[in-house]
């Protein structure tokens, strides 16, 4: 049975999210503010599973808990946030949020997020420890003793399957002064990894995933409902800001502020404008 830290400062929300999770058959761990919330996750033992997280309460409000909970730990976490909340949002999004939810929310669209997250971070955890038993075996018959990016870059430019693990396409972007410029980006699929002109870009596992999948679906427009259900595992067809929310956020990560690669088709979704594969 999966666990849940609920955090909101509201008892009744915090009672209603208890028995839609409880029907689910999960278990659902109260706390009221912040600091209570801080407190469960520091514990040696303790064994949460999910954070559903509210931004605005007192003492300590959602992002400065997921500040402090990110320097030690990588538990999914998704914000409980009210539609004037943009800005918010964003930031939270920024410092390691996996997903929002607006309130007032629909009960099924709630347990379809956190089932969605604690799916692909089942999958992620899965696939870190797929390359960490392939180092460590690698290793073991070398007798060599490197970091974990070094080791990464050894793998990317030895391993003969490594290439198909690669994806590599130009692209239109705006400098710093407005003047075009061919782009070229790089996704290492293996290692989950993503460069811009040969400079990593740190990307949100959402964010990697989001850019993954219009790549894919190269010159396709694709709606947000699509994207929805691809990306964030569900098919809720109520509020779908959260993609514009991500998508922005990635626009500004790969420096296509402009809107030239990931082109907004209104009133549908979005097209990834591709020009051509690197060899």
């Amino acid at each position: 049975m999966k666990k849940i830290l609920v955090v909101d400062d509201e008892a009744e929300i915090r009672e209603l999210i208890r028995d839609f999770l409880v029907k689910e058959n999960f278990e659902a761990v109260m706390a009221s503010n912040g600091r209570e919330a801080l407190e469960k996750l520091s514990k040696p033992d303790n064994d949460f599973d999910l954070v559903l997280l509210d931004i605005m309460m007192g003492e300590i409000d959602g992002l400065e808990v997921i500040k402090i909970l990110r320097k030690t730990s990588s538990i999914p976490v998704i914000f409980l946030t009210s539609k004037n909340e943009e800005i918010d949002k964003v930031l939270g999004l920024e410092i390691g949020a996996d997903d929002y939810i607006t309130k007032p929310f629909n009960p099924r669209e709630m347990v379809a997020r956190i089932k969605a997250v604690l799916r692909r971070t089942s999958l992620e955890k899965q696939n870190a420890d797929n390359l960490k038993e392939k180092k460590d075996s690698i290793l073991f018959r070398t007798g060599l003793n490197i970091d974990d990016k070094t080791f990464s870059a050894v793998i990317d430019q030895k391993s003969e399957s490594q290439r198909d693990k690669i994806i590599k396409i130009t692209y239109n972007s705006a400098s710093a002064l407005g003047k075009k410029k061919i782009s070229t980006l790089e996704i290492n699929t293996e290692s989950y990894r993503v460069f811009i002109n040969g400079k990593e870009a740190k990307l949100t596992n959402k964010q990697y995933q989001l850019l993954l999948y219009l790549i894919k679906n190269k010159n396709i427009v694709i709606s947000r409902e699509r994207i929805l259900e691809a990306v964030w595992g569900y098919d809720y067809a109520g509020e779908t800001r959260t993609i514009d929310v991500h998508i922005k956020e990635l626009r500004k990560k790969i420096g296509d502020s402009k809107g030239e690669l990931i082109e907004t088709i209104w009133a549908i979704g979005y097209r990834l404008n591709y020009e051509k594969d690197i060899n």
